[in-house]
């Protein structure tokens, strides 16, 4: 149960994170990759609670293969927002590193 929890509270810190860092974007930004971004990332954490309470391990590899696909939208969604310049190079590195790490443990 450990490595479940882990990934779930990673998944909430992270959108704990984003939540603030999402509302500091420009409004023509805010509502479009902002809105993806946060939704994708509920989303995740979605995927993430189903797999976990899950007893069929179909359905649970179904869900967590879902989350890692959604996983990379969302890298592909913070790297945009980088070039676009609404989020610095830290938190860039900050939200690839926290979506790294989900990966990893998706995948194991």
């Amino acid at each position: 149960m450990a490595y479940s929890d882990s990934i779930l509270t990673l998944t909430y810190d992270f959108l704990l994170y984003l939540i603030p860092q999402l509302s500091k974007f420009p409004r023509d930004q805010k509502f479009v990759l902002g809105d993806r971004m946060q939704n994708l990332t509920h989303d995740i954490l979605d995927d993430f609670i189903i797999a976990y309470y899950s007893s069929m391990t179909t359905e649970k590899l179904d869900r967590l293969k879902k989350a890692n696909v959604k996983l990379e939208r969302l890298r592909y969604c913070v790297r945009l927002s980088h070039d676009l310049k609404l989020i610095s190079n830290e938190k860039q590195r900050c939200g690839l590193r926290a979506a790294g790490v989900a990966r990893r443990l998706v995948e194991q």
